[in-house]
């Protein structure tokens, strides 16, 4: 995506960003026994600070398991979150009632990983795409009515104008599901999104189940979209190539944690973290000599339960630059001095440029005695 890309640092609020979030954690209730007791719980989200600015496209990358969809759903409210705020042009939506989200909902929508299973097979795509429009009641000036009567015809128009917009053909209105392609459901699953002119969208995984030339179409299209309708995404991925392509911003995530965050320049040539750096080394090069001759970081270990995360610092059974001190602290995701930009990491012992991942550390800890 081209750096030059409006970003704006107001929303119509008033606040720096659009969407923020504070401290969520989601834990699920781990139940056992006859009377099904609660035994633990498994610490999906664990205490996540993230913010989305106006006009940008924020990845969110990470290892399967780690979070990211369970924080998508969160944020958009599909599950209740067990603490925390999110802020929606600076109000928090966690404590809206049903009449209050429905407004909100307007405005956030999601494009989901799996174009099987997010349309209903006993819809045609028709019903689908309209069904946004119905919910809100939405009429041919774009506002509410009271009962959503007269406006049959319009929204008819107003699919068939969705479907041409993302590369189908009006005449497949009333067509089912089964009938299209992966890639062309994710297509009918971005109309739907864009159906209510969102001012948010969560695009969790939206190419990870489609071929290689299919993903590069989608991404192209939601490229398209967000600049003709000045859109703001969160877009999660494992495909670092991918997000690298559509970011301004990245965070990663690990075991339901932010671990670094950073402008997309900054993250991709200056990693701090050791999980980002391990991550990075994954990405294939297209040059035959240069794979050859790079090192790939090989992390040892399995990634820790979420229903028991090991203390300190969650990173450091796996991390090659972990010490005692990791085992026993916590670090806070801080600001990384002399990097580019808003670039912040949570590591006691961050790689510096020049320095190899598994170089021997016996350097104070960062910031170490700020905390203290």
């Amino acid at each position: 995506m081209s750096a030059s890309r409006n970003v704006s640092t107001t929303s119509a609020a008033g606040s720096e960003y659009l969407l923020e979030a504070k401290n969520v954690k989601m834990h699920f209730p781990i139940k056992a026994g006859v009377l099904k007791r609660t035994v633990g719980h498994v610490k999906a989200v664990d205490g996540v600070d993230l913010q989305v600015r106006k006009g940008e496209t924020l990845g969110l990358v990470g290892e399967s398991g780690c979070g990211k969809s369970t924080l998508a759903r969160v944020m958009m409210r599909l599950l209740e979150a067990t603490e925390g705020e999110v802020l929606f042009e600076g109000e928090d939506i966690l404590s809206y009632n049903r009449r209050q989200m429905l407004r909100v909902r307007r405005n956030m929508q999601i494009i989901f990983q799996d174009p099987y299973a997010s349309l209903n097979p006993r819809m045609t795509i028709g019903n689908i795409i309209a069904e946004p429009l119905k919910t809100h009641k939405i009429v041919e000036n774009g506002s509410g009515t009271g009962d959503g009567s007269g406006s049959r015809g319009w929204q008819k128009r107003r699919v068939q104008e969705l479907l041409e917009l993302v590369g189908l053909s009006p005449e497949h209105y009333n067509r089912y599901p089964h009938e299209f392609s992966g890639g062309q459901r994710q297509r009918i699953g971005v109309a739907r999104a864009i159906a209510l002119n969102p001012k948010l969208i969560i695009c969790d995984e939206p190419v990870s189940a489609l071929d290689v030339s299919i993903q590069a179409q989608v991404v192209n299209l939601l490229e398209d979209i967000q600049k003709e309708f000045d859109l703001t995404y969160i877009f999660i991925a494992h495909d670092l190539s991918v997000v690298k392509h559509i970011s301004d911003r990245v965070a990663v995530m690990y075991l339901g944690r932010i671990v670094e965050t950073a402008d997309r320049t900054a993250l991709y040539s200056e990693p701090r973290h050791p999980y980002t750096n391990s991550l990075l080394s994954a990405i294939p090069v297209p040059d035959p000599k240069k794979e050859r001759e790079r090192r790939r970081i090989v992390l040892t270990g399995d990634v820790p339960s979420p229903a028991n995360p090991p203390p300190g610092c969650t990173f450091n059974p796996r991390c090659p630059r972990a010490r005692d001190y990791c085992k026993e602290n916590e670090p806070a995701l801080e600001p990384q001095g002399g990097s580019q930009g808003d670039h912040r990491a949570s590591c006691f012992f961050p790689v510096l440029e020049g320095q190899k991942v598994d170089e021997h550390v016996e350097s104070e800890p960062y910031r170490a005695r700020a905390g203290e």
